[in-house]
């Protein structure tokens, strides 16, 4: 097999980026990544591969080696992987895929004195959780209830009619449901309350300062948004109900559709960021 057909599965923006950074600790991660996504690689095919000096690329080898991360082939004088490197990895938490879509919306919270946010996902068979959140109140990665949440129904909300459905029907049979839950599904009164908020676009509480906004990902999973306040003053108040503003404004303007779930760039460049313009 060719160099070129071992490397089709590798980026082609990382393969050929420029080697902008004279940091040594840069250059042993590119390496090892490339022997990871195309590997075993000689040191002329690497060289080919990375943007990086020939030497560098060697003395990353030397080290990876050093380690026990990377082992040369005897006879071919290839480079591969070892279990070393790949064993950590196995069972290693990951990030959501959803992260990239949602880090920039906490990010923009996170810079709102007094206020919080949480992110909810809705995976596959029912099981809710919270994905990230800037305050400790929300536990990250922990199962959360569905129906007896906001974030959680605020998620259901973004579902089509059968993923719905699924859901609910897959969540009252789970462990993670509590027994007020399995009821509200089993008469009937879950499709009410999730009739109820569809039609209001999202879910809100001023006795407790916090809304939530169904979201749909690019991933095709359907998740949540809750933005509140965790230290009340006059400043967070006015945040709040500026950002809330926002988000009502834009479900009043989808001309009877207010189901449609938001989408992040929504979110980030309607709801907060154009609050955060205006504020200074």
């Amino acid at each position: 097999m060719n160099v070129n057909s071992r490397l089709s599965g590798v980026e082609a923006s990382r393969a050929r980026r420029a080697d902008n950074s004279p940091n040594f600790g840069d250059r042993i991660l590119q390496t090892a990544h490339a022997v990871a996504a195309a590997g075993p690689l000689s040191l002329a095919e690497l060289d080919v591969l990375l943007a990086i000096p020939r030497v560098s690329i060697w003395r990353a080898l030397q080290t990876l080696v050093r380690v026990g991360w990377v082992r040369q082939v005897h006879g071919t004088n290839e480079y591969e992987l070892t279990e070393n490197a790949s064993n950590p990895f196995t069972n290693a938490h990951v990030a959501y895929k959803e992260a990239n879509e949602y880090g920039p919306f906490l990010s923009a919270i996170k810079g709102c004195k007094g206020m919080y946010a949480a992110v909810g996902l809705l995976l596959d068979h029912g099981d809710f959780r919270i994905a990230e959140s800037t305050h400790v109140s929300y536990t990250a990665d922990n199962a959360a209830l569905l129906i007896d949440s906001d974030l959680g129904l605020a998620a259901l909300i973004a579902c089509l009619s059968h993923e719905i459905d699924q859901h609910l029907s897959q969540y009252a049979v789970s462990e993670q449901a509590s027994r007020e839950e399995r009821l509200a599904i089993q008469n009937g009164d879950a499709a009410e309350l999730l009739q109820m908020h569809a039609n209001s676009g999202l879910i809100k509480s001023y006795d407790t300062l916090h809304f939530a906004l169904p979201v749909r990902f690019s991933t095709g999973r359907s998740g949540s948004l809750e933005i509140g306040v965790w230290r009340d003053s006059r400043a967070a108040r006015n945040t709040f109900d500026a950002l809330l503003t926002n988000a009502e404004r834009i479900v009043a303007g989808r001309a009877g559709k207010p189901k449609v779930p938001f989408d992040m760039k929504t979110v980030l460049t309607e709801v907060v960021r154009e609050h955060r313009r205006v504020a200074g």
